[in-house]
């Protein structure tokens, strides 16, 4: 007889996508503690900085960087360097509100599409939100991985 056992922990994960910053944490069945992910890539002050990691994402003609490795690139780069477009506050691309007081914050990520609809990096504004979820999701199942031993069989792509 053949059974479908699972045995593979079961976690419930939650992503708080901030408009400057995103929180993630989960918990596995059956516990009560809740973890945070803390740490990301080219944070500097791992375990210090609240837990969060920056909602923000910078383009180039070859890669795309997000969270604190976005912000120690900008922060690392010569002039020379070459970016197309530096995304912040892209969770207002998922406020339809109309709200006076983010639209110069909403124009500004206009402005930033529009060159990264030039340079053909992305076909919509969505692809933004897909991109930095995708980095989200992929670091999650990494810490997973390392910390739990979380294990899915999945490529992650």
């Amino acid at each position: 007889m053949v059974t479908d056992q699972f045995t593979e922990p079961d976690y419930r994960v939650a992503l708080d996508f901030g408009t400057t910053y995103t929180s993630i944490a989960f918990v596995r069945k059956g516990e009560r503690e809740i973890n945070t992910i803390d740490q990301w890539d080219g944070d500097r002050c791992h375990h210090s900085n609240g837990r969060q990691v920056p909602t923000e994402s910078v383009y180039r003609p070859a890669s795309r960087l997000h969270g604190y490795e976005a912000q120690r690139w900008l922060e690392e780069s010569q002039p020379d360097d070459a970016v197309i477009a530096h995304i912040k506050r892209m969770k207002l691309l998922l406020d339809d509100t109309g709200c006076v007081w983010t639209q110069d914050a909403k124009s500004e990520v206009a402005k930033g599409i529009q060159k990264l609809q030039a340079h053909h990096l992305i076909d919509s504004e969505q692809d933004i939100i897909r991109h930095i979820f995708k980095y989200y999701f992929r670091h999650i199942k990494r810490t997973l991985e390392m910390a739990e031993g979380f294990h899915d069989g999945n490529s992650g792509t």
